[in-house]
């Protein structure tokens, strides 16, 4: 249905971040993605996170709407993708404190 990943980001030391999130196209519009990062919440809360970063593509309005769904704000920081310089991505965060 789906695939995530979480670790940590050597250009941030100290955060944790949500990578590589795909849902194939049957699953979207399910549970499935709010899973998905639910799981990658309850890790970087295990490694003692308060805070879990992510990079959206600009151009993909539909993850980024779920990720402000899902709590996560936008930073104000941008980057250009490396292996696409055409592609401008938004870092996100969403606090673990209180939750």
């Amino acid at each position: 249905m789906g695939m995530v990943s979480g670790g940590l980001n050597d250009q941030h030391p100290g955060t944790h971040w949500l990578y590589g999130m795909y849902v194939t196209p049957a699953a979207r519009g399910s549970v499935a993605a709010s899973r998905l990062v639910e799981a990658v919440i309850a890790w970087a809360k295990g490694q003692g996170a308060t805070e879990l970063f992510l990079h959206v593509t600009r151009s993909v309005e539909r993850a980024h709407a779920f990720y402000l769904k899902m709590g996560f704000v936008e930073t104000g920081e941008r980057h250009v993708m490396d292996r696409d310089r055409r592609l401008e991505l938004l870092t996100m965060r969403r606090s673990l404190v209180d939750e």
